[in-house]
């Protein structure tokens, strides 16, 4: 991101990112219902009106939701004017082991460069900070 966008508001930071000449952003957001409890999904909350900006080219947003806060998700979708369409925008995942958290983990590192290609040539520092990672995920959401 340019330090001029750095500066901008976040729905003129995703306006910015969608119709530039920039690598792909993908928006994680997790434990996301704690959002809705406090915002109850406004259709003119500004993190509604700024996911409105995802295109799914150049801007995309995962967010993570527990299942029990399905209707307040469902009413933020509809905030989004987005149907919930199982299999392409929506889908439910049982909560990872600590052993297959860290290996996605460590997809997605690799998927974004960010680590070798091959798992077996993470250095011990990787290594060590991809199973602390998946670990500190793992105790958070049994507390919780």
């Amino acid at each position: 991101m340019t330090p001029a966008a750095s500066a901008l508001p976040l729905t003129e930071t995703l306006i910015h990112l969608r119709r530039g000449h920039h690598q792909k952003v993908v928006i994680i957001i997790d434990q996301f219902e704690q959002w809705l409890h406090a915002h109850r999904a406004e259709p003119d909350a500004e993190l509604v009106i700024a996911l409105r900006q995802c295109d799914g080219g150049r801007v995309q947003a995962i967010v993570m939701v527990r299942d029990d806060f399905a209707m307040a998700a469902s009413r933020f979708m509809r905030a989004l004017d987005t149907r919930v369409l199982e299999g392409h925008n929506f889908a439910t995942i049982d909560l990872f082991d600590v052993d297959h958290a860290a290996k996605v983990l460590t997809k997605f590192g690799q998927a974004f460069g960010k680590l070798p290609a091959n798992a077996g040539n993470l250095s011990p520092d990787e290594q060590r900070f991809v199973v602390n990672v998946a670990d500190g995920m793992a105790q958070y959401s049994n507390a919780h």
